[in-house]
């Protein structure tokens, strides 16, 4: 498990690495108007294989309870993919550069029928997932636990369903659980729910 960590923040580095440039541009840049010129010019936008997912946050033990956030995730093949974030709760906002490993499970493939019902389920992708990344505080407590500069760490377990076909892609609904460190105030733990459209390298 500590070996499989290390290989994803390693590609979240790499992602750090092409991103640097919109992230700090995007520190400059307050709120949500940073978050989305990061996005803009980061070319996940432009990227033929990606999926886009908007979430609500809840954190029980945080300052804040309720948030919400988007994700962009580049898919690089059907199991790893890199993107970028963007986390609102409260004042605490953060934009992330994510790494992910994903197993799609499709359990109807034996279905042959090619209408109705049953033709649909044929399309149903169950996605476990773990990402991983690292953030940049745009506002709000953020740093070491004493609250002073450095990034925010990010760590997810979940999963999704992938279903129907919409504009070329697929449906996403799911749920995540994890937590912040190195957040300040806003370390700990905090659930996601989410929707979203994906557009993926194999056609399901």
């Amino acid at each position: 498990m500590k070996k499989a960590k290390l290989k994803i923040m390693a590609a979240v580095l790499a992602v750090w690495g092409l991103l640097g440039g919109q992230v700090l541009r995007a520190q400059s840049t307050n709120g949500l108007g940073g978050i989305i010129l990061a996005a803009e010019n980061s070319g996940l936008l432009s990227a033929s294989n990606y999926s886009f997912n908007a979430y609500v946050t809840y954190a029980p033990t945080l300052p804040k309870h309720v948030g919400g956030g988007f994700i962009a995730i580049y898919n690089v093949n059907d199991y790893v993919g890199v993107g970028l974030g963007g986390d609102e709760l409260g004042r605490f906002n953060i934009l992330s550069a994510n790494a992910t490993l994903q197993l799609p499970v499709h359990p109807f493939t034996f279905i042959t029928q090619t209408n109705g019902i049953l033709a649909s389920l044929a399309t149903v992708a169950i996605v476990p997932f773990q990402l991983m990344g690292a953030a940049a505080p745009l506002s709000g407590t953020g740093g070491t636990s004493s609250g002073g500069p450095g990034a925010v760490l990010i760590e997810d377990t979940g999963g999704y369903f992938q279903f129907g076909r919409v504009f070329g892609g697929s449906l996403d609904a799911g749920a995540a659980w994890g937590q912040w460190d190195n957040a300040g105030l806003y370390s700990g733990k905090r659930y996601h729910f989410f929707v979203g459209w994906s557009k993926n390298l194999k056609v399901l």
